[in-house]
């Protein structure tokens, strides 16, 4: 599934894309324009929240398969010396079983080697339980660092099962903190494969759950609504569903909801109602994806 949720193009909401109730510049002194200037800082961070929150679900799966690639056999121990991360590994059963097999794997790029081209630092120990139809899996970071995105400690769980269309997946993050951040969540996350496996091209991807982060910005409550995303349609992001976000922040608190179109025109629309300086903010406009 490719990245869906980008940055919004904020010169569309500036201006006549939004109204502002509450009379006159209100509040605690700021004027009309420095309020619609903090709404928009507050939309565009709330996209780019949710984005990140996909990706990390996704990320998840992502490092599942690497379990999976143990799982077929042990790689040459001739060769650790010069991969980047080093790595070590154990696994027991036989993972093509009813009974499947046990797999960890630890995966450390200390002060940071380049690894496909990225730069990454610290370390991630992935284990878990895979059958022939199930994989379990966690993740546990320890100052792990890749392109400037640093977790410093936390905890990501997967369960996936596959099932006749595809699989389903849920996606547990725990106590992810990084360096000014932390985020829990919980996100359901199906496939439909229409029987390619191998392609996922016409994938049609379906995103439920919620979670929080919290940052220096404020804190960001998250819910996701049958978001979907059908490849057959519309490979760029999803044309069904929507995504809803409470935000507290000490410069704006209140709603911020973003619809998806069900044609793949690359733009949603946003519904806002905000506090800020003690005046309702409102923005009620479709705005464009930025790919």
């Amino acid at each position: 599934m490719k990245k869906w949720i980008g940055v919004v193009m904020i010169g569309l909401l500036i201006g006549a894309c939004a109204k502002e109730e509450g009379g006159g510049g209100g509040g605690g002194g700021l004027t009309d324009q420095q309020k619609q200037e903090i709404a928009n800082e507050k939309i565009e961070l709330s996209l780019d929240v949710a984005e990140g929150m996909t990706e990390m679900a996704f990320g998840a799966i992502e490092l599942a398969t690497i379990l999976e690639v143990f799982s077929q056999g042990a790689p040459l121990k001739a060769q650790q010396a010069s991969q980047c991360p080093q790595f070590d590994f154990s696994l027991e059963g036989d993972c093509k079983s009813q009974a499947g097999c046990d797999v960890e794997v630890v995966l450390d790029w200390g002060d940071g080697c380049v690894d496909e081209g990225i730069l990454r630092k610290g370390k991630i120990t992935i284990s878990g339980h895979i059958t022939s139809t199930s994989l379990n899996a966690t993740a546990e970071f320890e100052n792990f660092e890749e392109e400037g995105i640093k977790i410093t400690s936390g905890k990501l769980s997967l369960d996936l099962q596959k099932t006749a269309e595809g699989w389903d997946a849920e996606i547990e993050a725990e106590k992810i903190k990084g360096v000014n951040y932390s985020a829990d969540f919980t996100l359901a996350i199906s496939s439909d494969v229409r029987g390619t496996e191998e392609d996922d091209s016409d994938d049609l991807i379906t995103i439920n759950g919620n979670g929080k982060f919290s940052s220096d910005e404020g804190s960001f409550s998250i819910t996701f609504n049958n978001v979907t995303q059908d490849n057959q349609e519309c490979d760029e992001h999803p044309i069904s569903g929507s995504v809803e976000i409470e935000i507290d922040s000490e410069e704006a608190e209140g709603t911020i909801k973003f619809t998806f179109h069900e044609v793949c025109d690359g733009k949603i629309d946003v519904e806002a109602d905000l506090k800020i300086d003690g005046s309702s903010v409102k923005v009620n406009t479709t705005v464009t994806i930025e790919e």
